[in-house]
């Protein structure tokens, strides 16, 4: 999405592979993150918490500017063919047990993951 003069109004960043993939939009202010990975949100105002230190998400209290750039989120994976972190019309959830794989580490490798 362009806005004035060539510049994106959103900026996006991808990490990782499904099942784990993790998506970006930033609007210049709002900065929001899915992980496909039991479906974990952040949301940040970056102009009143620059260091990102109060995910809103966990608070509720901006659910309406999360919902925004996930939207946007989905757009963008339509538009690029990226439609391995789309389920439909949402974004993908992939369960993961967290107790299960720490205790694997644990057990199996130690406290180092090498």
């Amino acid at each position: 999405m362009n806005g004035k003069g060539g510049v994106r109004d959103i900026i996006f960043s991808q990490y990782l592979d499904d099942p784990r993939q993790k998506y970006m939009a930033f609007d210049g202010r709002w900065k929001y993150i899915y992980c496909q990975t039991n479906a974990v949100e952040e949301l940040y105002d970056l102009k009143k918490d620059p260091h990102e230190l109060r995910n809103l998400i966990a608070e509720g209290e901006e659910r309406g500017q999360a919902d925004r750039l996930q939207k946007e989120i989905i757009r963008f994976c339509a538009e690029s063919g990226d439609t391995t972190m789309l389920d439909g019309d949402k974004l993908k959830r992939s369960e993961f047990d967290v107790d299960v794989h720490c205790r694997f580490h644990a057990e199996s490798l130690g406290w180092r993951w090498y």
